[in-house]
């Protein structure tokens, strides 16, 4: 009896070590950068997109949305235009990111992991975004259903990153 619970046990140790050993191993591979909510915003403060991890956050997604495109103006305005724009508010452990296109800017609300991955990959989605959309961009009418492909694009930008966040 004595040997078939150190059998269990070992089993047991084996199973937890693994666990532990991928869980600590598998985020530095892989780079994860992980968010709690993103923003695609206009430069006119217009909330194009909202991607959130929790879907009670949603509701007030405009609000918050024009609140950080207002922050970004205020800074760039007043603080000093000439240092460019806006890239990152540090609240503690709390972060605010603003990835600036042209036309648009991703705004990541508590980015966690590899935040230069996470940047790279905003830029690339930007890109896409903002070579199927430029002119339409620049002449912004205020309706997002005007954009090519808005919600695609931007349904597979936030596919993967709810697949990294669950």
């Amino acid at each position: 009896r004595r040997a078939h619970l150190d059998h269990r046990g070992c089993v047991a140790g084996v199973v937890i070590s693994l666990l532990v050993a991928q869980c600590v191993l598998v985020l530095p591979v892989h780079n994860r950068a992980t968010v709690d909510q993103l923003f695609l915003l206009h430069p006119n403060g217009v909330v194009l997109k909202h991607f959130s991890r929790d879907p009670l956050r949603s509701s007030d997604s405009d609000i918050v949305g024009g609140m950080l495109a207002a922050i970004q103006m205020f800074v760039q305005d007043s603080v000093d235009a000439d240092a460019g724009p806006l890239q990152e508010i540090r609240f503690g452990e709390r972060n605010r990111l603003f990835i600036r296109g042209e036309n648009v800017t991703l705004a990541a609300v508590d980015a966690r992991g590899n935040p230069g991955r996470f940047v790279e990959r905003a830029n690339r989605f930007i890109g896409e975004l903002e070579r199927m959309n430029g002119h339409a961009l620049a002449d912004f009418d205020g309706i997002a259903e005007h954009l090519d492909d808005l919600d695609a694009a931007f349904r597979r930008f936030t596919k993967d990153l709810a697949r990294r966040n669950a």
